[in-house]
């Protein structure tokens, strides 16, 4: 919670002036992130993305239930599979695919796949 305390010294000065996302990375397990995303309420983030990684999607939805931020996802999701998984769980607000992966690009700009139902 180190970390917490030197982010509210360097955002205590501005205020509701500005306006900031977060960024989880899917880097912390599924408890941390709860902790994590309470102690963050009180600066209003606009968003918190990959609050767990995707194959954790069980989580999104537990998350999502005890908080008032957005959980965003998307960048670390490589097949129409992935998304479907993903949203069949619930608790995402914002869907933000990655576009510039190599994986991604072809199924969500030119192949006929990705207008395929997902069954």
């Amino acid at each position: 919670m180190r970390r917490l305390t030197l982010w509210h010294k360097f955002v205590k000065p501005f205020g509701n002036q500005i306006e900031f996302g977060l960024d989880f990375h899917g880097r912390v397990s599924a408890p941390m992130a709860k902790v994590l995303i309470k102690e963050l309420e009180p600066y209003r983030p606009l968003f918190i993305e990959e609050p767990v990684l995707a194959e954790q999607a069980e989580y999104y939805p537990k998350l999502a239930a005890q908080t008032h931020i957005p959980l965003a996802a998307g960048e670390r999701m490589f097949s129409r599979f992935d998304f479907k998984r993903v949203l069949e769980a619930g608790g995402i607000s914002i869907l933000q695919p990655d576009l510039s992966t190599r994986a991604v690009l072809p199924n969500a700009t030119k192949s006929p796949e990705w207008q395929k139902p997902m069954t």
